[in-house]
């Protein structure tokens, strides 16, 4: 009886050790999935500025609102109540979900309302209005590929919102709640921590951006092209005050943008660099004292024959003669700076 009850007990000790301790923290979680919930509050995004301070993205109070669908008779006559006063709220879809699902369901979100229209919501039992900050641009497409967009809840997708999305949005205020065997809060904990969003202050000046959106907006439609890019930038800093692309889009109503317009392709996407190369192989010949700004080429009358190529200008009007090397650049001669190239050769 004695070793009997002896084994025994050693059993209930192995089994309390392997629960205490080599099981603690998978049965404390499982505890918690089922009597603890938590939920994270994050203050007021950080605003973006440009150099002197002007918003460029800000916050505007809307509202969520949804219900748990418990009450269905009452919910069903607080809908119809609510379908009047916000337009963006159809009853017939929005009573057919919550009647399937009879749990948490949102009817609208990023609403705006007006104090008349809040007050004469205050008084509903089945449906929640919570307030919520929610991300304006206030100066629509100014501006709109650089500065990106967040999601529905205030995340940062694109842009200076999604690369600086940790700054922006700051830390959480975590509410922690344990619930009865019904689901009831009986007990709330709150975590509160000091840091808060931080605003993001850009090089860009508003003003010459703005210039520059319209005067670049007007340099594509002229040249019908497809789309364009450009950028202001100080040459002693390198600091970037204005770039843009167009077309653009507005970040304050993204689900109806093209999507191909939401990139800034000026920076992201790769093309041939071109004509800008010219200014390169004409440097290079200068700093090697082959060339000077009066040294003259003859250009052939817009036509050069190499071995099997031929050579022309971009503009079939251009049949130039005589041309200094400042005016083979001026001119964006093909000619030209292929001659100069001939006399650069290689240089160690």
């Amino acid at each position: 009886t004695f070793f009997l009850l002896l084994i025994l007990f050693i059993g209930v000790g192995v089994k309390a050790f392997y629960v205490q301790v080599i099981n603690r923290d998978k049965l404390i979680a499982y505890s918690h999935s089922q009597i603890v919930r938590e939920t994270k509050t994050y203050p007021k995004r950080g605003h973006i500025l440009d150099r002197n301070g002007s918003p460029l993205a800000i916050n505007v109070q809307k509202y969520n609102i949804f219900t748990f669908g418990k009450d269905l008779k009452l919910f069903k006559k607080e809908l119809k109540k609510v379908s009047k006063v916000i337009n963006g709220v159809n009853f017939s879809k929005t009573y057919n979900n919550v009647k399937k699902r009879k749990k948490f369901t949102w009817i609208d979100r990023k609403a705006e309302l007006d104090d008349e229209q809040l007050a004469s919501l205050k008084d509903l039992k089945t449906i929640v209005i919570e307030a919520q900050s929610s991300r304006f641009y206030p100066n629509h497409e100014l501006l709109a590929q650089t500065l990106g967009f967040v999601g529905i809840d205030n995340e940062g997708l694109s842009g200076i919102e999604y690369y600086f999305n940790e700054d922006l949005k700051g830390e959480a205020l975590i509410h922690k709640y344990f619930k009865d065997a019904k689901g009831r809060p009986v007990k709330y904990k709150s975590a509160i921590v000091d840091h808060q969003a931080k605003d993001v202050t850009l090089t860009i000046d508003k003003d010459i951006q703005a210039d520059l959106e319209e005067y670049l907006k007007e340099g594509v439609l002229k040249a019908k092209a497809n789309l364009g890019g450009a950028a202001v930038m100080d040459a002693e800093t390198g600091e970037i005050w204005a770039i843009a692309n167009y077309p653009s889009f507005d970040p304050n109503d993204i689900k109806r943008q093209d999507r191909n317009n939401l990139k800034l392709s000026f920076v992201t996407d790769p093309f041939e660099p071109g004509s800008i190369f010219k200014t390169l192989t004409i440097l290079s010949a200068m700093e090697n004292n082959i060339v000077r700004g009066d040294t003259n080429y003859y250009c052939e009358q817009g036509k050069l024959r190499v071995g099997k190529h031929l050579i022309t200008e971009s503009d079939s009007s251009h049949n130039f003669e005589w041309l200094s090397v400042e005016e083979i650049l001026k001119y964006s001669s093909n000619i030209g700076t292929t001659k100069i190239a001939f006399d650069l050769t290689f240089q160690t």
